[in-house]
């Protein structure tokens, strides 16, 4: 199964004085991968983000003033790291199979 993956360049918003970042995935995430996205990836440099995911769009909370590409590069790895957590990661592949590689 291929992993999951942002598509395409990530949206900020401004309102209420919140800060929010905007990607879509490739496809709705399992809980699984949910609940490691939530409980692994939200540390370091996200440790006071909130997010939320419907469907394939998911939006993370930030805190105001925090440097946006850092964070999406953080994003980004947050997940690849719930990618390589989720169960569905840890299947055994047939030799050669590289769709679903860690990419860093």
């Amino acid at each position: 199964m291929i992993g999951i993956r942002r598509v395409g360049a990530p949206r900020f918003e401004q309102r209420d004085g919140r800060l929010l970042i905007h990607f879509t995935l490739n496809r709705p995430p399992d809980p699984t991968w949910i609940h490691h996205f939530k409980a692994d990836g939200l540390s370091a440099p996200l440790h006071r983000a909130k997010a939320t995911i419907d469907g394939r769009e998911l939006s993370v909370e930030v805190p105001s003033g925090s440097n946006l590409w850092d964070l999406v590069t953080a994003l980004d790895c947050f997940i690849e790291c719930a990618n390589i957590l989720s169960p569905a990661a840890r299947r055994p592949r047939a030799a050669g199979d590289v769709r679903a590689g860690t990419f860093f």
